[in-house]
């Protein structure tokens, strides 16, 4: 992903026109909160993606160069959840109102 970055960005600085990375991820929540992946889903399948988590890539790589730190990591990921969950629900309640209005 850098490269590619890396690449993109000294096309647009060149002046070169727009740049579209196309980075390709994997969901691994269902879809809906009623969706069940484990039907359609094999166990090995998420194993697989999960090594391929650029973020477990990434503290991997910390961690081999020295620079990790896991409870700084540990902490800012929990800080992130909790963000991410607060703005979810805060999503939520403003859905809910809306269809409620409609």
């Amino acid at each position: 992903m850098y490269s590619a970055v890396k690449v993109a960005r000294d096309h647009a600085l060149a002046g070169k026109g727009p740049v579209l990375i196309e980075a390709l991820t994997y969901r691994f929540g269902p879809h809906t909160m009623s969706d069940d992946p484990t039907r359609y889903r094999k166990d090995e399948e998420l194993e697989e993606w999960e090594q391929k988590d650029p973020l477990v890539r990434m503290n991997k790589y910390l961690e081999a160069k020295g620079l990790g730190a896991k409870n700084k990591v540990k902490k800012s990921t929990k800080h992130v959840n909790r963000k991410s969950n607060k703005q979810l629900l805060q999503l939520g309640k403003l859905t809910n109102k809306k269809s409620q209005t409609s």
